[in-house]
Parts: C-alpha cells; structure tokens; sequence
C-alpha cells in the first residue's frame, strides 16, 4: 500500500513537472483531465516493471492449499519456484513453473 501511494505521488510530481497538472488552462473541457497533445506515448518514471510469474509467497499459498504443512521455500530462480513441507508426516516437495498462476511441475 505505501508503495502504492508512493508511486501516485511520484506520478503526480512527474506530471506537475511537465506542465501537465490540473491547474492550468487547458484546452480540454472542465470536466475532464488534461491530456498532452502529442502523440508520442510517455513513460512515467513511477512505473516500473513487474514480473508477472509465479511469486514465492504465491507458491507457499499455493503449497499449503494443496496440503503442505509449514511449506518453506527452498529454491527460487528464474524458471522455477521449490517448496518443501511435511504431508502426512512425510517431507514432499513441490516444484512451482514461474509463469502465471503457478503451474505445478513436479511433486516428490
């Protein structure tokens, strides 16, 4: 949430510097937002790229509805997560594909 709020602030603070802000006369009417009239799309310095896969807090979730207790994580690169945890008394690991709802790929 903070990091939420600090990148409304950053947007703002980047388009107050434009001479984007709400406060000048535009051409636009009053009840809608000011917008650049070139064409060109801008890029605010705010956003940043987000990975999209499979997060490790995800695949702890995703662990411990498939049965897992006290799920750890034990590997997490680039195409895959790893999460150990006890099932029945035995240690079972589940390996999670970095891609968008963490498909299962191995269970041991």
């Amino acid at each position: 949430m903070l990091l939420k709020l600090a990148r409304v602030v950053l947007a703002t603070a980047c388009l107050a510097g434009l001479g984007l802000g709400m406060g000048q006369a535009s051409a636009a009417p009053s009840g809608s937002p000011a917008v650049a009239a070139s064409s060109a799309p801008t890029v605010l310095l705010a956003q940043r790229y987000e990975r999209r896969g499979c997060d490790a807090r995800q695949a702890l979730r995703k662990a411990y509805r498939l049965g897992l207790n006290r799920p750890v994580i034990v590997r997490d690169n680039r195409r895959a997560v790893v999460v150990d945890g006890r099932k029945r008394g035995r240690l079972v690991t589940i390996r999670f594909a970095q891609e968008r709802g963490c498909p299962v790929l191995r269970v041991r």
